[in-house]
């Protein structure tokens, strides 16, 4: 579902990007815990704009990596964002 719903509309749980949108501002280190495959994690990245940072933590093999991956297909929002495999309690 994620997939196809990101290739269709560009968009994963847009509510939840509004929210984000209204409360991460420039220069903030913003948090996505279960950041899957980064769908969110990148739009913070673009939110925290330069001089922010993104600590994205994702515990499962397989959405890690493509988090990692999709993380490096965007070098300007690579340097602010800050990946992490773990689980957190």
């Amino acid at each position: 579902g994620l997939d196809l719903t990101l290739y269709v509309t560009g968009y994963f749980q847009a509510h939840v990007i509004r929210a984000m949108r209204k409360l991460v501002r420039r220069g903030d280190i913003a948090l996505d815990i279960g950041a899957n495959m980064g769908a969110i994690t990148l739009h913070m990245a673009r939110a925290v704009g330069p001089t922010g940072r993104v600590i994205a933590v994702e515990p499962t093999a397989r959405p890690y990596g493509r988090l990692v991956r999709n993380v490096s297909l965007n070098p300007d929002l690579a340097a602010r964002t800050k990946t992490v495999r773990a689980y957190l309690v």
